[in-house]
């Protein structure tokens, strides 16, 4: 079972420290780089997303998963009276609720920054929240569908090819 976890940090600084204190644990808990990546609000109200860098030289995830995944999470809902919403429909394909994607909207906004992180198993998603609420992270989880982020991708619609592995 894998979890996504959002922590939300009321500045980039305090994100990018809690970021670097989960790179410092690579002996303890495993987690690829490609598995953290930071959503912060860029000046002119543009969405910035910095994946962790992978130093493993694999790359399970690629780019198209997370700018995918955050897309989906921080696009606008549907307009009322239009009928069923394909974004929460993809969303909750993959375990990720609305209650999930509500928070995560109001938690990224100007001056804040949010990582996002994929764990596996409890034990590593303990670990990883702890880390996370000793720098004051406002901490969200959803427990997601299965283990397989090529068939989350597939789920999100991401197109990728074997050039991209």
């Amino acid at each position: 079972m894998s979890d996504l976890i959002a922590a939300g940090f009321d500045d980039a600084h305090t994100a990018f420290l809690a970021r670097a204190a989960l790179a410092r644990l690579q002996s303890e808990l495993p987690l690829p780089g490609h598995d953290l990546a930071l959503v912060t609000w860029a000046e002119g109200g543009e969405i910035a997303l910095q994946e962790a860098i992978d130093l493993s030289g694999e790359r399970e995830l690629r780019p198209t998963f997370w700018k995918t995944l955050v897309n989906l999470l921080l696009a606008p809902g549907p307009s009322p009276g239009t009928g069923g919403d394909p974004t929460s429909a993809k969303l909750a394909a993959i375990g990720i609720d609305a209650t999930f994607r509500s928070h995560l909207v109001e938690q990224v906004r100007a001056e804040t920054a949010t990582l996002l992180v994929l764990v596996t198993g409890p034990p590593k998603r303990d670990q990883v929240v702890g880390v996370l609420r000793g720098f004051q992270g406002k901490i969200m989880v959803a427990g997601l569908t299965g283990d397989d982020r090529e068939v989350w991708g597939t789920l999100l619609g991401t197109k990728q090819t074997a050039e991209m592995k």
